[in-house]
């Protein structure tokens, strides 16, 4: 995958998607209706909408002439994500795309087997270099173990693996780069470093100028292997995630791609707040993502296979 391309917003959608299936929920905050409707009107995929009949239709007012198109009722919130997930289950050797909005992440997460864990990726491009940082957390887990986190980077690294083929240099934040009983994170991040695989190159604790900024490194004289250039960050709390999250996407106009996957089933999901730009380039990756191996798979096993 072009990621380059993707970012620099050639057209889209890029293909006719002629044997792709798109699931999405819909709901009354239309948090994922643009990209929907859009490659449902500009392309040859299929879809399944699911929700209340009635909001689907006020918000897809043309859907009864739509061919291509059927909708599934369901009762709740909680419904969705079932009929979702069994989608997903039954159609996991085809070309299937889920979507949901992000109101129903914490509800997804929840509903997950046990043989899976939740690993959602956010994919920007920092405006300087113009090369892309996935920022990962461990979402409901507000107290996760380093075998959690380091986890969560592999999970991290299978997506980066989508479109480069070096080796990923992943940070795991904390407060400083000194490891101190007095700070919890530093000691949970330098545990999830040193259970990282091979296939990458971790580090931590980590601070968030030493990760991403060449200058902050050269200032304090840092060692490191990783000197404002990491490729992965895993934050430790979702607090820590949202916050950064937040200030690229409302201060420094950035527009992330939200990815996860169940299994090999790529899902993006839109926040009504998202520009019509991220949930354009969160679908298309989406769509055009194909991983290879199971991804978040409840495995603790954290060499290499």
């Amino acid at each position: 995958m072009n990621l380059s391309r993707l970012f620099k917003l050639g057209p889209l959608p890029s293909k006719n998607y002629v044997d792709y299936n798109l699931s999405a929920i819909i709901c009354e905050d239309a948090a994922n209706v643009f990209p929907v409707d859009k490659y449902l009107r500009e392309t040859k995929i299929s879809a399944e909408l699911i929700g209340s009949r009635d909001i689907i239709k006020s918000l897809f007012p043309d859907i009864e002439n739509r061919k291509n198109v059927k909708i599934t009722e369901s009762i709740s919130q909680k419904d969705s994500i079932l009929k979702l997930l069994e989608t997903a289950k039954t159609q996991s050797d085809k070309h299937t795309v889920l979507s949901i909005p992000t109101s129903h992440l914490s509800i997804l997460a929840a509903a997950l087997p046990e043989e899976y864990s939740f690993t959602s990726v956010s994919i920007f491009t920092l405006p300087e270099s113009e090369r892309a940082v996935l920022l990962t957390d461990a979402f409901l887990d507000y107290q996760p173990t380093p075998a959690t986190l380091a986890k969560l980077a592999e999970n991290a690294h299978r997506i980066f693996k989508l479109f480069s083929d070096k080796k990923p240099k992943t940070a795991f934040l904390s407060a400083n780069e000194k490891a101190s009983e007095k700070v919890a994170s530093t000691l949970s991040a330098q545990q999830a470093a040193e259970l990282s695989r091979e296939n990458m190159l971790a580090e931590g604790p980590l601070s968030f100028d030493l990760s991403l900024s060449p200058a902050s490194a050269d200032i304090k004289q840092y060692k490191g292997e990783i000197r404002g250039d990491a490729d992965i960050l895993v934050a430790p709390r979702r607090e820590t995630a949202s916050a950064l999250y937040f200030s690229w996407k409302n201060f420094a106009n950035l527009h992330p791609i939200n990815i996860t996957f169940i299994n090999n089933t790529p899902l993006f999901y839109c926040d009504p707040s998202d520009s019509d730009i991220s949930k354009l380039l969160s679908a298309e990756f989406a769509i055009t993502s194909k991983v290879k191996g199971p991804l978040n798979k409840n495995d603790t096993n954290t060499q290499e296979a």
